[in-house]
């Protein structure tokens, strides 16, 4: 989520067929998205490094590429619940900032951390998988004083 921007039910509707099946570049081709639309993601090295990390525990019992301790396929109550326990566990947030993850803070966080490090808007538009930039400006995008500052000097 944190790295590819994906909404919730995109991440938990991939397939371990579609990740084994990603190109050369790390492309796929996402079939779960907001309103049908064609859209596609690549996952970069650290990416596929987690993944394949993540696989060597995973437990079999479903096709959908994340699947709980148990085996059988996520959903948005889990994942979130997964976000808040490792976040625990890392003692690098405070139980007040815990509670206020959530698994669409990870989206706009990667989307916001993309714009603020000189990515083109309709590029980031692109990747939130948005039909304009309206709503990736508008939602998603916080602006970074001190890019705006440098901008202005």
């Amino acid at each position: 989520l944190l790295k590819c921007g994906l909404r919730i039910h995109e991440l938990i509707a991939l397939t371990l067929k579609q990740y084994e099946s990603r190109n050369a570049d790390g492309m796929i081709r996402l079939t779960v998205t907001k309103g049908s639309k064609d859209r596609i993601i690549f996952l970069n090295d650290e990416v596929v490094d987690a993944i394949e990390d993540y696989l060597q525990y995973r437990k079999n019992g479903s096709d959908k590429l994340f699947v709980s301790n148990q085996g059988t396929e996520m959903d948005r109550i889990s994942c979130s619940r997964t976000i808040k326990a490792i976040a625990n566990r890392s003692g690098a947030f405070d139980d007040d900032r815990i509670a206020k993850l959530s698994n669409h803070l990870l989206r706009t966080t990667c989307l916001t951390d993309l714009a603020n490090s000189g990515v083109p808007i309709q590029i980031v538009s692109q990747i939130a998988g948005h039909s304009g930039i309206n709503i990736t400006s508008k939602i998603y995008v916080k602006n970074d004083l001190g890019l705006l500052k440098q901008a202005m000097a």
